[in-house]
């Protein structure tokens, strides 16, 4: 399970170190990288993505619905099969970097099954809107 918040750096090649932490569980495995929602970027481990993701998810919608569709294409056409350099290090392709809005700063943040890197700025701003309805949220769930 993954879970925490660490403040990473995104170097000028788009390489994010990940934390300790989240290099030992995925040390020796594969990988997904795509887009996420609120803006996020997702990583699932590959066994997560097949799993989870792809057979419990994607495989369920219709391709005749337009939302369905919408979300598929969403998901897949940023998706990236990789595993961490040497040095434990994940390359985020430049249209993720966009699509999350990472400039120098990242937070990387554990999410149950996978991981979320976030721009500071956006995660700050996330979580500032969300501090003060998180008792109405709990109480919707």
């Amino acid at each position: 399970m993954f879970m925490g918040e660490f403040s990473c750096k995104v170097d000028n090649k788009g390489r994010l170190m990940l934390p300790i932490k989240f290099r030992e569980e995925l040390s020796e495995t594969e990988f997904v990288i795509t887009r996420g929602l609120d803006n996020c970027i997702d990583l699932f481990p590959l066994k997560e993505w097949e799993e989870e993701i792809v057979e419990k998810t994607l495989k369920k919608l219709s391709t005749t619905k337009k939302n369905h569709r919408d979300y598929q294409r969403f998901i897949l056409s940023a998706a990236t099969r990789s595993v961490l350099d040497n040095q434990g290090r994940v390359n985020l392709p430049a249209a993720l970097i966009e699509h999350a809005g990472i400039e120098k700063k990242a937070v990387v943040t554990g999410s149950n099954n996978h991981i979320e890197i976030w721009s500071e700025e956006k995660w700050k701003q996330y979580i500032s809107e969300k501090s003060g309805i998180i008792e109405d949220i709990v109480d919707e769930i």
